[in-house]
């Protein structure tokens, strides 16, 4: 039996059936309807390719883009180590060398001044002729009886083993602070002042200001390290990656470097006569933020002598009614907390051009004493508020929206991520470590 063309208006009879979608087409038709699914390739190739391109580069900068910067980082910091361990032991062999040889080479370099200043003048004698015998017979002698001494160089293989380095997945649906476990461990703190104790950590270390010492923990919370810092307190702190150094901002307005074993301590010269109020760094550059203009943010260049690259106003702030209470650099972001009058709000913005990305108006009132607080998680890109006045951790995800709302007790007043588990949490009376 003869079916009819499945086209509007085609009165043809001569009927051949699609093999994928069973209707039923005359010749000139099928041939349209091929067309026509064909057609609908391109834009798929051209959306496969899209979806190629960001797994490819978007996604894989991503994932695994501040990982491959870090071992960048760490390889570089290993090669200077190994020269500099070089250069030291080059050094203590040039010195072995100038300790064994020195008195004959000053022999050696008078007698040639004594021998052409009587060249020079005709006026040498027979005595001083065997003077000058026996001086360079007793040179020779000495210098065999050098040669007899032999320096060894011992050399220990550098022997890195693959635990090493350690590759960590983390999901960001592992972090859920409303079940978040007791702290396994705690470190007591004075009242005094706490709200202005500061911390700050890299991947190995955590520095925390503290009874006017600054205080090195390891992975393992014990304190390795102190050094007095008792006339000038700390407005704040951070790591910097490039520098391989602490930033500290102190109350006499100064800035210091200050190296991961707390061994060199160096006072850099920015702007002195301004009072840095916070600190934040990239990979390139230092944020500042002046006490006297919190609506503005100072960028430095890292490299010495730290020159300002620029002074950003920040747009759609009020220089009389928005104050910027914190800043934290991530990951090409600065995010940012704003007090206007007694409401409190996050921006992030990019750290290049400034402009917004997000912003989120928190239900909490600012308090000049315990301001709201925050600490960049894991590699997600997330964030964790303090709010200090009703005890609660505010989760916000990347996107500037609120994942959770859980209660804190006692209040917290400061936070940071230490390594990739363990979060530091600080109250009124103590430092409470939580694995995450």
């Amino acid at each position: 039996m003869s079916q009819s063309c499945a086209a509007e208006s085609c009165e043809s009879t001569l009927g051949i059936s699609c093999h994928c979608c069973d209707k039923t087409f005359c010749p000139d038709h099928l041939d349209e309807h091929y067309e026509s699914i064909n057609s609908q390739l391109d834009p798929l190739t051209n959306e496969i390719n899209i979806l190629y391109d960001q797994i490819m580069k978007k996604t894989k900068e991503k994932l695994i883009g501040n990982c491959l910067k870090k071992l960048d980082i760490w390889r570089d910091e290993c090669y200077q180590m190994i020269n500099r361990l070089y250069e030291k032991k080059c050094h203590e062999l040039e010195q072995q060398y100038v300790i064994k040889t020195e008195k004959q080479q000053k022999e050696i370099e008078q007698m040639q001044s004594k021998i052409n200043k009587l060249i020079h003048e005709h006026d040498a004698t027979q005595q001083d002729i065997e003077f000058f015998k026996l001086t360079i017979e007793t040179i020779k002698h000495e210098i065999k009886q050098i040669h007899q001494i032999c320096f060894n160089i011992n050399i220990r293989p550098l022997e890195l083993y693959e635990n090493f380095i350690s590759i960590e997945e983390t999901k960001r649906d592992e972090i859920d602070f409303t079940i978040l476990l007791p702290p396994y461990k705690t470190i007591a703190c004075s009242e005094d002042y706490n709200a202005y104790i500061r911390c700050t950590a890299n991947d190995n270390f955590l520095l925390i200001h503290h009874k006017s010492e600054l205080q090195l923990f390891n992975k393992e919370l014990i304190m390795i390290k102190n050094i007095p810092w008792k006339n000038h307190g700390v407005y704040d702190m951070c790591w910097s990656l490039t520098l391989n150094r602490f930033i500290v901002l102190d109350y006499n307005k100064q800035i210091y470097l200050i190296n991961e074993s707390l061994t060199s301590v160096e006072q850099i010269e920015i702007n002195p006569e301004q009072f840095w109020w916070h600190c934040t760094c990239s990979d390139t550059s230092l944020y500042l933020l002046a006490s006297q203009h919190r609506t503005d943010i100072f960028q430095f260049d890292l490299q010495s002598p730290f020159p300002l690259i620029k002074r950003w106003k920040i747009s759609n702030l009020s220089k009389e009614r928005d104050i910027i209470t914190d800043m934290t650099y991530n990951d090409e972001t600065l995010a940012l907390i704003i007090q206007n009058g007694n409401k409190t709000r996050m921006e992030l913005r990019s750290s290049i051009t400034f402009d917004r990305i997000w912003l989120l108006q928190l239900d909490t009132k600012y308090d000049i004493i315990h301001s709201i607080t925050y600490s960049c998680l894991l590699n997600c890109n997330d964030w964790l508020l303090l709010d200090y006045n009703n005890s609660r951790l505010i989760h916000i995800d990347n996107n500037g929206t609120i994942r959770s709302i859980s209660m804190y007790n006692p209040a917290p007043t400061n936070a940071i991520l230490f390594g990739s588990n363990i979060l530091v949490i600080k109250t009124d009376k103590s430092w409470n470590f939580h694995e995450i």
